[in-house]
């Protein structure tokens, strides 16, 4: 929905998941990276973060639908979910940000 050329979704969904650098970036990494599969270890490698915050940020992505995880031996693999519409708000959103 977009009143006056404000995108009213992609504004709420940016005031929901904004308030945090290291989940912008991750943001920022699946939006450019959408089929992208890997450890919390591995993406704060790519991303450059540390472990544990991308860990805590990636597992609150996974409980808002943003990102999927896997079982993998004694760990998760994470990813972006596939879901159309999801993917399409979160490049909608993370065009309008500027960092």
């Amino acid at each position: 929905m977009e009143v006056s050329g404000v995108d009213l979704e992609v504004l709420a969904f940016i005031e929901r998941l904004g308030h945090s650098l290291i989940k912008l970036d991750l943001l920022k990494f699946f939006v450019h990276n959408p089929n992208f599969m890997d450890t919390s270890s591995g993406i704060a490698l790519r991303v450059g973060r540390g472990k544990e915050a991308v860990a805590l940020e990636l597992y609150d992505l996974f409980l808002l639908g943003i990102l999927e995880r896997e079982r993998l031996d004694d760990s998760y693999v994470y990813y972006l979910s596939p879901d159309r519409g999801v993917r399409e708000l979160l490049a909608r959103a993370i065009s309008k940000v500027k960092f």
